[in-house]
């Protein structure tokens, strides 16, 4: 297994200005000492034939659902506290990437990317 870690700011700019939003993303703030040990930590995983295009794919699909204010805890939110929600803001640590290689998918070897990033939401009420 090759294991990658990496600040997700610069990856989380270039997918706000490819899809025209210029500026910066003031609701993501990046804390380098953030980790799995004393925050959330959201995952995704995926099985493909070794093509980085999916692992990049993945990648930008974890972001934009952090960019698109998409993660919640929803075992600590009751349905009022979801009406009354009126923005999330998030403080996110160093972005890892783990590949394990020679997976059995569907009728080849491929690969099994997960994306991991730990995370602290803070929820603003009205």
């Amino acid at each position: 297994m090759r294991s990658t870690t990496f600040n997700p700011m610069d990856r989380i700019n270039f997918i706000l200005e490819k899809n025209g939003i210029f500026g910066k993303a003031d609701y993501i703030v990046y804390d380098s000492n953030l980790t799995k040990n004393n925050a959330l930590e959201f995952s995704r995983s995926l099985k493909h034939d070794g093509t980085f295009y999916f692992t990049d794919s993945l990648i930008e699909d974890v972001l934009l659902t952090l960019i698109n204010k998409k993660i919640v805890e929803r075992n600590k939110l009751s349905n009022d506290d979801i009406k009354k929600l009126k923005d999330i803001r998030y403080r996110i640590g160093n972005m890892t990437l783990e590949t394990e290689f020679g997976v059995p998918v569907k009728h080849f070897t491929g690969s099994k990317d997960t994306v991991k990033i730990p995370i602290k939401i803070e929820y603003i009420f009205g």
